[in-house]
């Protein structure tokens, strides 16, 4: 497994969300419910040593029925929430602390009411990384050069 440890620097609901998922799959595999409680031990030791808080893995492993796990969710509640999407760093939660008491207040706001019927939807996108970097590149070819190579020639150099 190549989990990423709980001390790194990600949104704390993205890292919560990591054992939930895990387990919920886990369910999914597993043919009886002796063999998920016996793999839902190694999981949660796994967990627990990169860091994940107990109380966390702990709470995730809960009596579930297998219906109930296959059971599809009912639809997100979001649907008419305008997405404010930030790049994660630590202190953008601080700006999460700034804006939405702020938006709160336009909202109470008769004039801008009908603007934003709810709550923004805060979200968090990835930096970019060098790997983005590698793969999105190009090399721009002098004209000769292309030229030459799409005829299966080679250039002189």
């Amino acid at each position: 497994h190549s989990y990423l440890d709980y001390s790194f620097s990600h949104p704390t609901s993205f890292k919560n969300s990591i054992p939930f998922s895990q387990f919920h799959h886990l369910l999914h595999i597993c043919s009886n419910d002796a063999t998920f409680q016996n793999s839902a031990v190694d999981m949660s030791l796994f967990f627990l040593n990169h860091w994940f808080p107990p109380t966390m893995v702990v709470k995730r492993v809960r009596p579930i029925s297998h219906t109930s796990a296959l059971t599809p969710s009912p639809p997100s509640q979001n649907q008419d929430r305008v997405p404010l999407a930030l790049t994660f760093h630590p202190t953008s939660l601080l700006v999460q602390r700034i804006i939405l008491p702020q938006f709160r207040q336009l909202l109470l706001d008769d004039t801008n009411k009908h603007n934003f019927p709810s709550l923004l939807l805060l979200a968090f996108r990835r930096n970019h990384s060098l790997r983005d970097i590698q793969v999105h590149s190009s090399i721009t070819l002098p004209m000769a050069q292309s030229h030459a190579i799409t005829e299966g020639v080679t250039p002189a150099p």
